[in-house]
């Protein structure tokens, strides 16, 4: 094989409501962090390509092509919070990283990739008090060439 990608291979019998046997196979980029292939197929079929027949028919999916071979970097980002209620608080937060997100991305030069926000606000840490201001915290993340 020439320049070969670590990765991982899970192979998981889901259950179905109409009791529909299936064998689902799924492969990801360990670098990337990117599951970007998942085969379906019924458990005849299985059974045919595990005892060595080849060729046989299955559906597929796949997600994140362009990321596959990179390395996903990771960081989190803070921004202070405006004002708010806590009904709107998560769409507050996420308006506010969003800002800072872009202010962030104005730095990164020439063809480097850009910083992509996680926008998940339910972690123990996602919000706290600074200097008596309240701030809101996630992580964010880009892929870049390994």
């Amino acid at each position: 094989m020439k320049n070969p990608l670590k990765g991982k291979i899970s192979i998981t019998r889901p259950t179905f409501s109409d009791f529909s046997e299936a064998i689902r196979i799924t492969i990801t980029d360990d670098n990337a962090g990117i599951e970007f292939v998942e085969i379906g197929m019924t458990y005849s079929d299985f059974t045919k390509c595990i005892t060595g027949q080849a060729y046989i028919p299955c559906e597929f999916e796949t997600r994140g092509l362009a990321n596959i071979g990179k390395t996903m970097e990771r960081s989190k980002i803070s921004a202070p919070m405006e004002d708010h209620s806590w009904k709107e608080r998560d769409v507050v937060a996420s308006a506010c990283i969003a800002k800072e997100l872009d202010i962030l991305n104005t730095l990164v030069e020439g063809d480097e990739p850009k910083w992509i926000s996680n926008d998940y606000f339910g972690s123990q840490d996602t919000f706290f008090r600074m200097d008596g201001v309240d701030m809101v915290r996630t992580g964010i993340h880009r892929w870049v060439e390994s």
